[in-house]
């Protein structure tokens, strides 16, 4: 995903099937037009759209493509418009913009270089620490359970999670403490345990 669009390429890997080239290149262009359907509404992705299929040289067999890719685009229920392939042998095609893609929900701006990179978001992490809370709940000689993660983890917690993991944790009589550390960490969060 660029600012301007949205590109797909698509390859065999080493895949060179049982068949000849030619069919193996229609098969995993047919079964990457089904599955960029499936992404392009999971992912929430819009704007517009180029795919980059494997190179095809019988017209038939990009017809074949397209069929799928529209076939597939027919179940989302947000408007989509294909332009066809262009001279370069490329899809171009649009997606109308609604609401905000998933990596919204995931990814925060990378402090280091502010923009061009993503790391895991904060409502990610959070995630990943509730569901290995989840695995500690039953552990009995554990008493006091210490979270060190960075600051905007530790905010998105306290305005969202913490009384969940309170509960949680207190329920099998355990005591939490969330301390910040911004540098020298050097995963999401660490979890410390005290007996």
């Amino acid at each position: 995903k660029t600012e301007a669009l949205v590109s797909i390429d698509v390859n065999t890997g080493k895949n060179i099937g049982s068949m000849n080239l030619e069919e193996t290149v229609v098969k995993t262009n047919m079964e990457a037009a089904a599955e960029i359907a499936r992404q392009l509404r999971i992912r929430n992705l819009s704007g517009i759209i180029i795919i980059d299929f494997i190179d095809m040289k019988v017209e038939e067999d990009k017809q074949k493509v397209l069929k799928v890719l529209e076939e597939n685009l027919a179940k989302d229920r947000v408007k989509t418009n294909i332009i066809h392939f262009t001279d370069l042998g490329l899809v171009e095609m649009t997606r109308k913009r609604l609401g905000k893609p998933l990596s919204y929900y995931f990814q925060d701006e990378c402090p280091l270089c502010k923009g061009t990179g993503k790391i895991k978001g904060s409502r990610a992490i959070v995630e990943s620490i509730i569901k290995e809370l989840k695995d500690i709940v039953s552990e009995k000689d554990i008493k006091n359970v210490k979270i060190i993660t960075k600051t905007s983890v530790k905010e998105k917690i306290e305005e969202i999670y913490f009384d969940f993991i309170k509960s949680l944790l207190q329920a099998s009589g355990k005591t939490i403490e969330i301390t910040t550390k911004n540098r020298d960490l050097l995963k999401d969060y660490e979890i410390l345990l005290e007996s």
